[in-house]
């Protein structure tokens, strides 16, 4: 899907959640342990501590990373340095294994679609003002850092 989307060149935020939600939605229909799975990597990724793979975080080639890089020039500052990007995969793991929780489902397009929807506004939506102060004073506190 990202293959695809960086050969179109054409900037499209939909396109982007469409492609972090529909390879781990493919799961829900996965009899050899697709909802089991969706299941673990909730918990995992809904940790206080999520583990990170610190070799993927450099890796071209993770899919993950790969995802993180394409869609940030999409993003605005606010969302970059209040990590939307990470809560668009929290919201897409935490969803996913609640819909795996009571698989098997006979349609989960309607499903599917919103989350795609859901995500895509998290991307896109505006920080409040107030998000924006909070944010720069927590920024100052830290010495400039983020």
């Amino acid at each position: 899907m990202l293959d695809q989307y960086e050969a179109d060149a054409t900037p499209d935020l939909r396109r982007l959640a469409a492609a972090l939600v529909r390879p781990l939605a493919a799961k829900l229909a996965d009899l050899d342990g697709g909802p089991e799975y969706l299941q673990i990597h909730a918990e995992l990724i809904n940790r206080p501590r999520p583990p990170v793979d610190t070799t993927a975080v450099t890796d071209p080639g993770d899919s993950i990373q790969r995802w993180r890089w394409v869609v940030e020039p999409l993003l605005g500052e606010d969302a970059i340095r209040l990590h939307r990007r990470f809560t668009a995969m929290r919201l897409t793991a935490t969803e996913l294994g609640r819909r795996a929780s009571t698989a098997p489902h006979t349609d989960d397009r309607l499903f599917v679609s919103h989350l795609i929807d859901l995500v895509t506004a998290v991307l896109a939506a505006p920080a409040s003002d107030e998000t924006v102060r909070l944010a720069d004073d927590r920024d100052s506190a830290r010495g400039g850092r983020r």
